[in-house]
């Protein structure tokens, strides 16, 4: 986009909205001394217009290129008002059942606006004549400086506007967690008070019923008042110490069976808690119990063999016992056997023992191997064919 290089146009002003009726009158119009008979200053206000629209999104099949040097009155006024629009919304607010003409729009430039230079009414019917382009296109000008400026006015007050959103933002969360935290103990609060509403609503059951007892008891005494009056004992004091000990003798057997009856509470209350231990207990094995029935079921599951597979484990198990068996009597029949021949040797060997001995007693006489047979032993002398040869 071109800078914009040309003199801001004099007297800008200060406020937007209705003027007076004075103020419209007499508003002063100045001359306009701005070049625009110069082709470089409107080639400038032309360049700046043209960027502006653009940037802002007017869009139109109008709009060429070149258009700023041959223009049309109906594009001319379709600009007019977008700029008017960019302004102010409520600029170009018609009366009901009537479009705004270009005078309209002049007139809102002049009165609403304040535009200090005059824009002659014939310049309405011609706005692409060399002699009243260059002040319309200086109109233009002087309304998107308007418009530019108003933009950067939104702009401040949006940034403003953001700002105080995140502070309500900030707050806002800090009073979320503030309210959150506020229930949380609320929330405890409102458990304790239960409680002890609680503690106190069951004490206050059971004072109502000893007081409906009290209640009970009183009623009872004054319906036998009652009765003792319908019935004249009053004028027989002996009459009415009787009547009078009979409620005392009734009252005594209440007194009784309430006392039975709290006697058979507690004696309820500790056959329940023995009842809870013994239960407790018998859950315990009852437990006990059923994790053995689950770990054995696990084992089960774990070694699941078919009918064929259990039958030969069977005949498996039977041919190692009759293995077992048929060892077992091996082994005892080596046992006997080892044992016989160990008597056997046994024998053999205190034999010997016997025939060293006479023959250690034969050579300590002076005897020799050369003495006759017939001196020896005959089982000493088969020893000694085996022995000596």
């Amino acid at each position: 986009m071109a800078t914009n290089t040309f003199e801001r146009s004099p007297q800008r002003r200060w406020t937007r909205g209705k003027t007076s009726h004075s103020a419209r009158e007499g508003t002063v119009r100045i001359k306009d001394d701005r070049p625009l008979r110069s082709k470089s200053y409107r080639r400038l206000c032309a360049e700046y217009v043209q960027a502006y629209l653009s940037k802002k999104g007017y869009r139109s099949e109008r709009m060429k290129p070149g258009w700023f040097d041959n223009p049309s009155t109906k594009e001319f006024f379709s600009i007019c008002e977008f700029l008017l629009e960019r302004i102010d919304s409520n600029l170009l607010v018609p009366a009901p059942h009537k479009t705004s003409t270009p005078e309209d729009l002049i007139s809102i430039v002049r009165t609403k606006l304040l535009y200090p230079y005059d824009v002659p009414k014939s310049a309405l019917a011609s706005v692409g004549a060399i002699t009243t382009w260059p002040a319309l296109l200086g109109l233009l000008s002087w309304l998107v400086e308007e418009a530019d400026e108003t933009d950067r006015m939104k702009e401040r007050v949006n940034s403003i506007s953001d700002a105080t959103r995140a502070r309500e933002k900030a707050l806002g969360t800090a009073y979320t967690a503030w309210v959150q935290a506020g229930q949380a103990q609320t929330l405890e609060e409102t458990a304790m008070l239960e409680k002890v509403e609680g503690l106190i609503r069951a004490e206050y059951d059971e004072l109502e019923g000893e007081n409906e007892k009290c209640e009970k008891i009183i009623g009872d005494n004054d319906t036998a008042v009652e009765n003792i009056k319908d019935s004249g004992d009053l004028d027989d004091p002996e009459e009415y110490e009787r009547k009078n000990e009979e409620i005392r003798g009734r009252v005594g057997e209440k007194v009784r069976e309430v006392e039975d009856l709290r006697r058979r509470e507690q004696e309820a209350s500790e056959d329940r808690q023995r009842w809870e231990q013994k239960t407790g207990k018998e859950k315990e094995k009852e437990q006990k119990l059923r994790d053995q029935i689950s770990e054995l079921t696990q084992r089960v599951d774990a070694q699941a063999y078919s009918h064929d597979d259990l039958a030969q484990l069977l005949a498996r198990a039977r041919r190692l016992e009759e293995e077992t068996r048929q060892l077992q009597e091996q082994i005892t029949q080596c046992d006997s056997d080892t044992v016989s021949e160990e008597t056997q040797a046994r024998t053999e060997q205190h034999t010997l023992q016997g025939l060293c001995h006479e023959f250690n007693e034969c050579i300590g006489t002076g005897g020799h191997p050369a003495i006759p047979r017939a001196n020896f032993n005959p089982e000493a002398s088969d020893f000694l064919k085996r022995t000596f040869g």
